[in-house]
């Protein structure tokens, strides 16, 4: 890629996240949509935007992991020392952390925050033989533990010498004591899933340690499963055989029981996550309050997340099913027909047919027909539109497609790139491979 081109990333596309609930906002359309240039090779990184225009090309730096909050984790070339620069390539965080070299330290526990990568203001980064936490100014507010997971109140972290957590202020100071409480979890609104291994039960806590008592029960470790909170309520399942589900608020008010069973179709088979305000069990849709707003009949036999208001439905659980798409009012608005699809997102969804994969809007419109076949870079999944851009390679080239279905061309650019993301957004991962 040639050097010198213009940096054209506006300072507006730097934004930080201000009241983090714990919760990744993945796909909130904060700053400007960017994707990385693999090089493979070539000198320094690279960034495009949806135009194909380079707003990033810095030959000092070997690797780049990725924007968030504004900023991305870059490498130094000479001495692979880890900063951070924002939307117009400034190093705002200087090159001075270490390389990840002690991710072996980290406990075997499961909600993992992605290293390097700013969420909710802070990052977990490397330095001297240990972890530490920084804020946006490259400050350390948090050394001497290994940070989990953090929501910009607290901080579940561990000893680094001792492979059992406990839940700190930001600044360190301790909430819950390291061992007390076996795994941690954040379930959105100030609130969080511990589990107890006296009672082999989850409980929930505030960010003060208090414990949620379910007012029903008059105990606090009762369950096998426990939800996000949204907007002020979760559900809980009571760890007994066949018992019923609880849909609670912050105080531990019992609002609503689901029973296990209802007729013949379990009520839920997993907990439900929320997309847009609304989930999708097995029986129908819930609102955020938990509240029915629609069961399925048998013409609607599986079906998936909300994304775009629309979600993918199948006629059965058979392989070869025919698959369409319903609305957030259980209307089936597109009939299955189609052999396979993408989720919906900007307007339109990626489908196919015995004729071709095309691109259709959420009333069924052809908008597009693509010429040939399309596929993620894995080969497995199908992909879908991020920021108007469709990132897919038929055979083995590359291709980029608008909502239009045209070819999008990335003038100048000789590598692969990955898919767009909005580089304000809170791009953060959970990493549950440990």
């Amino acid at each position: 890629m040639k050097k010198g081109l213009l940096l054209m990333l506006a300072a507006a596309s730097v934004m930080m996240m201000t009241g983090c609930s714990g919760s990744s906002s993945s796909g909130e359309k904060k700053g400007v949509p960017l994707a990385q240039v693999d090089q493979k090779g070539s000198d320094g990184i690279a960034f495009v935007n949806v135009d194909g225009q380079c707003v990033i090309d810095d030959s000092r730096f070997s690797s780049a992991i990725g924007f968030s909050e504004g900023l991305c984790a870059v490498f130094d070339k000479g001495t692979n020392k880890l900063g951070f620069i924002n939307g117009k390539s400034d190093l705002v965080i200087p090159c001075q952390f270490d390389n990840d070299e002690f991710r072996h330290r980290i406990p075997s526990m499961t909600n993992i925050r992605e290293r390097n990568m700013f969420h909710c203001g802070y990052a977990r980064v490397c330095s001297g033989d240990g972890y530490i936490l920084i804020d946006r100014n490259g400050n350390t507010v948090l050394e001497g533990y290994v940070p989990i997971d953090w929501d910009g109140h607290v901080v579940i972290a561990c000893d680094q010498n001792v492979c059992e957590a406990g839940l700190y202020t930001m600044n360190g100071k301790v909430v819950v004591a390291v061992g007390k409480y076996s795994r941690y979890r954040f379930l959105q609104n100030g609130m969080l899933a511990c589990y107890d291994n006296e009672s082999s039960c989850y409980g929930i806590i505030d960010r003060n340690g208090n414990v949620v008592v379910n007012k029903e029960r008059g105990e606090g470790f009762l369950y096998d499963e426990v939800s996000d909170f949204v907007d002020g309520y979760a559900l809980v399942h009571l760890k007994e055989t066949d018992g019923p589900w609880h849909v609670i608020d912050t105080k531990g008010n019992v609002v609503r029981q689901y029973p296990k069973r209802i007729g013949n179709t379990l009520t839920f088979n997993r907990i439900p996550k929320f997309y847009e305000g609304l989930t999708i069990y097995q029986g129908g849709i819930l609102n955020n309050r938990y509240d029915p707003l629609l069961e399925f009949t048998d013409e609607v036999k599986v079906a998936t997340y909300f994304s775009d208001g629309m979600a993918r439905v199948y006629e059965s659980l058979n392989g070869g099913a025919k698959m369409g798409y319903v609305n957030t009012q259980g209307e089936m608005v597109i009939p299955y027909k189609y052999n396979a699809g993408s989720d919906f997102s900007d307007g339109v969804a990626l489908v196919k047919d015995d004729s071709g994969w095309h691109i259709i809007d959420k009333n069924d419109n052809i908008v597009a027909t693509l010429p040939g076949s399309v596929r993620n870079a894995n080969g497995t999944n199908v992909p879908k539109f991020h920021a108007e851009r469709l990132v897919t390679y038929d055979d083995e080239r590359q291709v980029i497609y608008d909502t239009k279905g045209n070819e999008v061309v990335l003038q100048g650019v000789t590598g692969n790139i990955e898919n767009f993301y909005y580089s304000g957004s809170d791009n953060s991962e959970v990493d549950d491979e440990l």
